[in-house]
């Protein structure tokens, strides 16, 4: 996964890509295609997963972000097929918390407009489980663990990144 640290070019990550060959890739959109009028690499970059079958998952940080993929899409940059995105809650938000309010703006232009593309969410500080959780009552998947948050839902700090994927699967089931 890129998860937008902005150190590496796009051409640095396709490289990598290209020498690991994974089954699949974490990608964020707009470190892949930071300019929607310079869209060669990108495209190339595109091509080259399907070819390889290799599933990209789209990175997504702000609705601006989605704007941008679904003129991707539009514009024949990212071939129609196997898409997936992932919707990143409370990145940009004062000290990185996330609401479950925030994903309603992504869902509604998501169920409009690319409704075909599967989805999910992870997301920064606190309301992390929340969020999920309402994620996974819309239909979308859920991506947990430290990178976004050490806190269970009852506020305790979890020992384990498997403590949070943990308490993520069991509740889950209870609202499934």
């Amino acid at each position: 996964t890129t998860e937008s640290v902005g150190k590496y070019s796009s051409s640095e990550q396709f490289d990598v890509v290209k020498k690991l060959l994974p089954e699949s890739v974490s990608v964020a959109f707009v470190e892949m295609l930071p300019d929607i009028k310079d869209f060669k690499l990108a495209k190339k970059f595109y091509e080259f997963a399907i070819d390889n079958n290799i599933q990209v998952q789209h990175i997504l940080y702000s609705f601006e972000d989605l704007r941008l993929f679904i003129q991707a899409i539009k514009s024949k940059i990212i071939p129609n097929k196997n898409l997936q995105v992932l919707y990143v809650l409370g990145r940009y938000s004062k000290n990185f918390q996330s609401k479950t309010e925030d994903l309603n703006k992504f869902i509604q232009e998501h169920k409009s407009i690319i409704s075909f593309i599967e989805w999910g969410v992870c997301a920064f500080g606190k309301a992390e489980t929340d969020c999920l959780m309402k994620s996974y009552s819309l239909g979308g998947n859920a991506r947990v663990g430290f990178e976004n948050n050490f806190k269970n839902a009852d506020g305790t700090i979890a020992d384990t990144n498997a403590e949070r994927v943990s308490e993520i699967v069991t509740l889950r089931k209870s609202i499934l």
